[in-house]
């Protein structure tokens, strides 16, 4: 009986509206076999592996085999998860830009107006509406005018006029020139006249005014098309344009002689204030009025306007209300004239007399509300939006959108005092299109994202999504050996929350405001939060908008998280409301800075412990290691607090202050540039930097005596007392970032020419770093800028200023490209978590930021780097470690200049040998002397024949041979030469003959449980499952 279920029925098909249809028939057949008691059962044991396992999923966490879930439940919640959700307003923003096609005929028209119109909703007006539109999107403009000109009109009559001048124009091998309705069914401003083409059309008769076509009487005879002389009226270029004041073909509204409007229903579109003359469009779902065919009562209300009472149409699509101009009059209400050219659906311009501003309308036995009306000539009073929601006359269809889905709470507490805190978004941003699917990864990191994703499940950071709307690409960023977790997951923001988030509703405090809350100071005292943003909680609404999308599925945030551009100034939202009542306490993100104008330091750690405790309470963590306690001068936000006073902090300037001595002339070049640059500081500059300018001359060698030193050292100083100035947030900020093969250079600047200097800083680079490709530090210089600067930069927008041309489209904001090398991408990626832009300018007005670069800090201690590169690049692949050194001792020429194009720069032309390097050039990585192109290496051309052995081990053939060698390495011409490969190997030859003839074998029964399972790793939604299936039982 089973099997004869099965081959009936089939199994369960997982998408709509198939399911529905599978439904109805497994209802039929339960209720033929008089099955219906049995219905649960039935329905598990047919419906087939895939969707009895996404069932168990979607009932949780309910059990499936408990009496509870019925077949009724389990039938809804299938139904309900396959079943689309239908956006009302878009559909029907469809249906309403629905146009003839070039070619199509008038039966296919319909039928696709039909379809749409049944996803619409329209009730009653379903076949007025459909009438309306077939006759806006018609081609033919001739046909378009004949059905207007009727009275009465249904679509079936609309349908066979139709169908009838088809065939006729079919039939004489004559068919009618189609007008050119630009827009048609739309909801934009028709062209004007002066844009149209002259094109040949058929003449519409009757409707053209003034119809001589013989020659102009003399000079002064003017055409009756266009209003101009010198031409024939057959001639005239016009002569098939559309008047924008009567509608007619014909003429120009320059020469329109018409009175009469359109008998079509023109609207306004919008409630304008008194006095604006602006011109509006109607965007709005419009319905042609039938003279003799009414409406039906249950789309009509009864209301009171003033004095009078009138039926009115509710018309949800109308975005105004309008009424007669007999029944205005009536009201008692005072009438103004109204200025604004409205124009209704479809293009044409609205006759409305005047407007009543602040109308009272109210529903008899209703709500009543006051919005503007508009009054005109047509006999029907509508209802339009303005007033029904207000009325609440019917209920709005949520629409996806941000300001209807997610609203925008306040930061609140909850029972325990901790703070939860809400993104406040910009309104009317769609959510459509955000939902990213995950990145690829390198397997040795698929590994180290797998455990971090466990280990964030495990302590609850994160919790498993379904099905988000909105789903950011994880950026993996590996940490230095050593740290106790190996790999930070942030979400590329980014593509989605960062485009919704309204940043301007957030600000952070100036430094005057903090220091007014610490005055006559004497002791201070500056806590620094440990992790501060991953301690704030977000509201479930803000979780969903976090949502990460990855190889094992979606995950969303309960903690606010780094990336977020708006996570810096939520923070300080926070520590405004912890500190709020706390006197001589400020904050600015997550450093809190305590002044106590006593001469006690008793009494100054009684406020500190008080603040310390309000924090706990909070559910803040301090880092005491980064904490100033207690202290008569402390550093905070680039100054020296001391004594009620504020002081420049003489480390902004330490990577100036310490520059070292150029050791040739290209430095003191770079040196003297920048100090020439910042001679408006320095008073009798030409004198102090003379016997720097003589090692410049021709002819002269360099030999750098105390001289030299003295002059390079007072301009130094100088310099630095000049350019230093205070960090101001309403000001705009400038990152400058260079580099050289020696060193990093970076400059925070309030202006662009680097003489409103905030901090600057300098590093020189590592042995790995400096076999970089020039690009990479370039690029290298920008992410250590933004690293050392992060307390400025976070949550503000900045420029960043760099000389290298294509890093300001490598490092464009909106779109990372996919044609540069790996280490570039990831940091694109990381910068994207800041609100910049990127601006270029050439070399020599870089200034300070090249000169640093030239003449960079030594650093004591410097950060050990982790590449994406170095983390076992051929995991997985034989001898990986003795493969990659014998790739590093293989000598090749090619391989070589390539090395020296990484590092140095390609050529204008490149010799012919290495055009097939060319092409992809900025996917070249050298990384300890190994060339990658991506992720994959690039192997000299003596190992490449035995890689292909490699490859080729298992026999794998010629596809799967292609897919795995695309994992980890790339030459030219490597896939023709796997191909060629495979067509030589015998045992593939005689493999692929004997395929065809193999005979099929089944596995031999089994005749116990668990005599013999199959075992088998299966992914569904985004989770992995051990599979283990008993044959005895399933067989």
């Amino acid at each position: 009986m089973a099997q004869s279920m099965e081959y009936r029925l089939g199994e369960m098909p997982l998408s709509y509206p198939e399911i529905e249809q599978y439904f109805k028939r497994l209802l039929f057949y339960l209720e033929a076999t008089e099955k219906n008691e049995q219905a649960k059962a039935v329905l598990l044991a047919t419906c087939g592996e895939s969707a009895f396992n996404l069932v168990e999923e979607l009932i949780k966490p309910e059990d499936i085999t408990k009496a509870g879930v019925t077949f009724k439940s389990i039938q809804d919640t299938l139904l309900e998860h396959f079943k689309p959700k239908v956006l009302l307003h878009y559909e029907r923003h469809v249906f309403h830009s629905t146009v003839q096609k070039d070619a199509e005929s008038i039966t296919n028209f319909v039928a696709r107006l039909k379809q749409q119109a049944n996803k619409c909703q329209y009730g009653e007006l379903r076949e007025d509406l459909i009438l309306s539109q077939f006759i806006f999107g018609l081609r033919s403009q001739n046909l378009r005018q004949k059905l207007l000109s009727k009275g009465t009109l249904e679509l079936n009559d609309a349908i066979q006029e139709g169908l009838m001048t088809e065939s006729i124009a079919t039939a004489t091998d004559k068919p009618e020139t189609i007008a050119n309705v630009q827009n048609a069914g739309t909801f934009s401003r028709p062209r004007s006249c002066s844009a149209q083409r002259s094109v040949s059309f058929k003449q519409p008769q009757g409707h053209l005014h003034n119809q001589s076509s013989g020659k102009p009487k003399g000079k002064t005879a003017k055409c009756h098309t266009c209003g101009k002389s010198g031409h024939l009226r057959s001639a005239c270029r016009f002569r098939e344009a559309k008047c924008h004041k009567c509608g007619k073909v014909g003429h120009l509204a320059t020469v329109c002689r018409s009175k009469a409007m359109n008998a079509i229903q023109r609207m306004p579109s919008c409630s304008p204030s008194p006095g604006n003359t602006s011109s509006y469009h109607l965007e709005l779902i419009h319905a042609v009025r039938q003279p003799k065919t009414g409406y039906s009562d249950q789309w009509f209300v009864r209301c009171r306007l003033g004095k009078t009472e009138v039926n009115m149409l509710v018309d949800t699509g109308s975005q105004v209300t309008v009424v007669p101009d007999q029944i205005a009059k009536s009201s008692g209400l005072e009438l103004q004239p109204v200025s604004q050219k409205l124009r209704s659906y479809g293009g044409f311009q609205a006759t409305v007399t005047s407007v009543i501003y602040g109308a009272k309308l109210q529903v008899i036995g209703g709500k009543s509300a006051s919005e503007n009306i508009y009054v005109g000539h047509d006999t029907t009073a509508i209802l339009g939006m303005n007033f029904i929601p207000s009325l609440d006359l019917v209920r709005m269809d949520q629409a996806v959108r941000v300001s209807n889905e997610h609203k925008c709470l306040p930061v609140v507490r909850d029972q325990n005092s901790n703070f939860i805190a809400s993104f406040r978004l910009r309104s009317g941003v769609s959510m459509e299109g955000m939902r990213f699917p995950a990145r690829s990864l390198p397997f040795s990191m698929k590994s180290m994202v797998e455990t971090e994703l466990r280990r964030l499940l495990a302590s609850g950071i994160i919790y498993s999504v379904k099905n988000p709307t909105v789903a950011a690409p994880i950026v993996p960023v590996v940490k230095p050996e050593g740290s106790v977790r190996p790999i930070r997951l942030c979400g590329d923001y980014s593509m989605t929350l960062n485009r919704l988030i309204d940043v301007d509703k957030y600000r952070f405090p100036k430094m005057e405001e903090i220091l007014a809350k610490i005055p006559n100071a004497k002791f201070y005292t500056v806590l620094d939060l440990e992790q501060a943003f991953l301690q704030v909680a977000l509201s479930p609404e803000s979780q969903e908008l976090t949502c990460i999308s990855t190889h094992m599925g979606f995950f969303a945030f309960r903690y606010l998280q780094f990336g977020i551009s708006a996570a810096p100034l939520i923070f300080q939202e926070i520590m405004d409301e912890v500190l709020r009542d706390v006197p001589f306490t400020a904050s600015y993100q997550d450093d809190i800075i305590i002044g106590t104008p006593e001469d006690s330091a008793e009494k100054h750690m009684q406020l500190v412990r008080q603040v310390k405790d309000r924090l706990a309470n909070c559910g803040f963590k301090i880092n005491q290691r980064k904490s100033q306690e207690c202290r008569r001068e402390v550093r905070f936000l680039g100054f020296i607090l001391r004594d009620g006073g504020m002081h420049p902090d003489p480390a902004r300037m330490e990577a100036w202050k310490r520059l070292p001595y150029p050791k040739d002339k290209d430095q003191l070049r770079s040196a003297l540039c920048t100090f020439r640059h910042y001679g408006v500081f320095c008073k009798n500059f030409s004198m102090i930097a003379r016997p720097l300018y003589q090692l410049l001359k021709k002819g002269v060698h360099w030999s750098w005596h105390g001289k030299q030193s003295e002059a390079f050292d007072k301009l130094k100083s100088i310099i630095a007392g000049g350019v230093i100035t205070a960090y101001d947030i309403t000001k705009p900020l400038y990152l400058i970032c260079d580099a050289s093969k020696d060193g990093l250079g970076y400059v925070l600047a309030h202006d662009p020419m680097q003489r409103q200097v905030v901090w600057l800083g300098s590093r020189v680079l590592t042995p790995a770093e400096s076999n970089y490709a020039n690009i990479e530090r370039e690029a290298l210089a920008i992410v250590e800028g933004t690293r050392y600067f992060y307390q400025y930069l976070a949550g503000r927008k900045f420029t960043i200023i760099s000389d290298h041309r294509p890093l300001q489209y490598i490092f464009n904001p909106n779109k990372v490209s996919e044609r540069v090398s790996a280490r570039i991408q990831r940091w694109a990626l990381l910068l994207r978590a800041y609100d910049y832009n990127v601006m270029y300018v050439k070399g020599e007005k870089m200034y300070a930021a090249d000169t640093l670069s030239r003449l960079p800090l030594q650093s004591d201690s410097a950060d050990q780097k982790i590449n994406l590169l170095e983390i076992n690049a051929l995991e997985g692949f034989g001898n990986s470690e003795q493969l990659l050194q014998r790739i590093v001792r293989t000598k090749d020429y090619k391989l070589d200049m390539l090395k020296k194009y990484i590092q140095d720069g390609w050529p204008a032309y490149p010799p012919p040998a290495m055009l097939p390097y060319a092409r992809n050039k900025l996917e070249y990585t050298l990384q300890n002397g190994v060339i990658f192109k991506g992720l994959r290496i690039v192997p000299p051309s003596s190992l490449r024949s035995e890689i292909l052995q490699m490859l080729h081990e298992d026999h794998p053939g010629i596809v799967r041979m292609l897919r795995l060698s695309r994992q980890y390495f790339w030459w030219p011409d490597i896939d023709a030469q796997i191909n060629a490969f495979v067509q030589r190997c015998v045992q593939c030859q005689l493999h692929a003959r004997k395929r065809s003839n193999a005979n099929l074998s089944s596995w031999p029964e089994t005749k116990s449980f668990f005599e013999r399972v199959h075992v088998d790793i299966a992914t569904f939604k985004g989770q992995r499952f051990l599979v283990l299936v008993d044959h005895f039982q399933n067989g």
